[in-house]
């Protein structure tokens, strides 16, 4: 039979259309075809379509084609490569927008764009442009290089893995440290492909390397778990209980509030049956959960929160797992219990850098540390014992270190030789006088400790206090400095991924691990610093439409 002449009539014109309908069998089942297809194979019948609005943005790419093929399925072509794509009722506009992620059309599109702006502009190839952001990289990352070693204190890490679309893996190695403003900084130093196994052996081995040199007192400090993901497994534990529960909840909730006459039918119901003491339940349940969904999220803040804050909010979490634990309802035991399993497993013993950081803080020093673990433990307990040891040897490290700059040295006297020699003549007698045996001379940190603390109700940056506080504990705020820049999530290196999946995605998996690392760095060191991100945002746009 001879091919049956179509209408392509817009829809959007108003009234009912003629259609025509496929009659022979259609051997194709992709969801886009080529026009180039010989409309012998595709014959039709005439059906009535009614008046229908197309509101989506897709449509000003698209073409609504009057003609339903045999498999029942409309379609659309798309303006710029004539494809053809399906456009259903059940597929939507979703097969139109993942075409136009891929339409050569629309590369021509931005190409047209810049010339138009410029007649005259030469286009770099895609070579051209990989190298001009290679280069980009190895200028930036001298850069980031000059950056940390003009940094005075220690430089923490934070690492994370991450698998592509194309399930290669990723690891992203992120470095976070104080500057000479005293203003808290994070640099990807890399995002470098990482092949199996991706055990801790491997992951250690791959981060030791780098870093082995770097460590204080022999690694002991070296490895603190992410705080955020440790909260989320004990979380997670204690709703695996009540599951069900929330489950039931969500989709009544969901169905009451479908309609207004629901709602009136719900509370109508409450007060003839009385429910609110089943209310009452999962108020408590919501409070209960509650600060743990404050500390997650200061946790896990995108201003990176200093390790100070790590100590008290999990000294309360205990608490408060304990006394689910003891609690009257049975629901409540069974969390606390399944919670504080879990906690145990990661938190039995805190960590003592981070113990340390809290002391660190003004507003709390060793008395809060002390009084935390006199409620944990009793009085004088062997975990308080551990962290004013490693305390005391921490300071002595750095007072070895960092010996120079003690307040305690004598002042150079101006005063000439000859002269000071007449006036020591006259002061010997009081010298001979003073008997100093009963004074006992105190390093900074015992300085530190008895001094006056802050209001724990003041508001402050720890970071700016230390600053203002390095001429009166010179040594002591070099340990500051370094221990509260310790990250307590791994965010910083997570955010990394979120990048790192819109530019290696399913539609351009193709790139090598060079040039992904390359891009990442790059964008993250510019972004950091203020550099050029017009010219980076430049080499990107070039680099994926070339």
């Amino acid at each position: 039979m001879d091919a049956v002449e179509q209408d392509f009539t817009n829809l959007s014109d108003g009234g009912s259309v003629e259609v025509t309908m496929g009659m022979q069998p259609d051997h194709g089942s992709e969801n886009t075809e080529d026009t180039n297809t010989s409309p012998a194979k595709k014959k039709a019948r005439v059906i009535k379509l009614g008046k229908r609005t197309l509101r989506s943005p897709v449509w000003k790419t698209f073409n609504k084609l009057t003609t339903v093929f045999e498999d029942g399925k409309s379609r659309a072509q798309c303006k710029d490569c004539k494809k053809l794509v399906i456009d259903d009722s059940h597929h939507g506009t979703g097969n139109m927008n993942r075409h136009l992620k891929t339409c050569p059309g629309q590369t021509s599109g931005v190409l047209a764009l810049f010339a138009y702006i410029s007649p005259d502009i030469k286009l770099p190839c895609r070579n051209t442009i990989k190298a001009c952001a290679l280069r980009m990289f190895k200028n930036e990352k001298q850069r980031l290089h000059n950056l940390l070693a003009s940094v005075e204190g220690r430089i923490c890490l934070t690492s994370d893995l991450w698998t592509s679309q194309c399930t290669d893996g990723y690891l992203a190695l992120t470095a976070h440290f104080v500057d000479k403003d005293w203003k808290l900084h994070k640099r990807i130093l890399s995002f470098c492909h990482m092949p199996p196994p991706h055990n801790g052996v491997a992951l250690s081995e791959k981060i030791n390397a780098l870093v082995t040199d770097l460590l204080v007192m022999n690694g002991d400090f070296f490895h603190v778990r992410c705080c955020a993901h440790v909260l989320n497994l004990i979380v997670q534990d204690g709703l695996k209980e009540i599951d069900s529960s929330v489950i039931k909840i969500r989709e009544c909730i969901k169905y009451i509030k479908g309609s207004e006459a629901r709602k009136l039918k719900f509370c109508e119901c409450v007060r003839q049956v009385g429910i609110l003491d089943k209310w009452d339940k999962i108020m408590k349940i919501s409070k209960f959960l509650g600060y743990f969904y404050e500390v997650t999220c200061l946790f896990s803040g995108t201003k990176y929160p200093t390790s100070n804050l790590f100590f008290p909010k999990v000294f309360v979490i205990q608490l408060q797992i304990k006394a689910a634990m003891n609690d009257s309802e049975s629901f409540m035991k069974k969390m606390g219990t399944y919670m504080y399993m879990k906690f145990e497993k990661y938190w039995s013993e805190y960590s003592l850098i981070l113990a340390i950081a809290i002391i660190l803080d003004p507003r709390y020093k060793l008395h809060f540390v002390d009084w935390a673990y006199t409620k944990l433990h009793g009085v004088n307990s062997v975990e308080f014992a551990k962290v004013d040891d490693k305390l005391n040897d921490l300071f002595g490290v750095y007072l070895e270190k960092l010996s120079h700059l003690d307040n305690s040295n004598t002042a150079v006297n101006s005063v000439p030789i000859h002269q000071r020699e007449s006036v020591d003549v006259i002061f010997e007698d009081f010298d001979n006088n003073y008997d100093g045996s009963s004074s006992i001379e105190k390093n900074e940190l015992q300085k530190y400790l008895e001094d006056k603390r802050i209001d724990r109700k003041v508001d402050i940056y720890v970071l700016s206090w230390w600053q203002m506080e390095r001429f009166h504990y010179p040594i002591l705020s070099q340990l500051a400095r370094d221990v509260l820049t310790i990250p307590i999530s791994t965010v910083a290196s997570e955010s990394a991924f979120s990048i790192g999946g819109r530019v290696l995605d399913q539609y351009r998996s193709s790139l090598l691990p060079e040039t992904v690392q390359a891009l990442l760095c790059t964008r993250d060191w510019l972004f950091g610093k203020g550099g050029n991100i017009f010219l980076y945002g430049i080499v990107l746009l070039f680099y994926f439409f070339s």
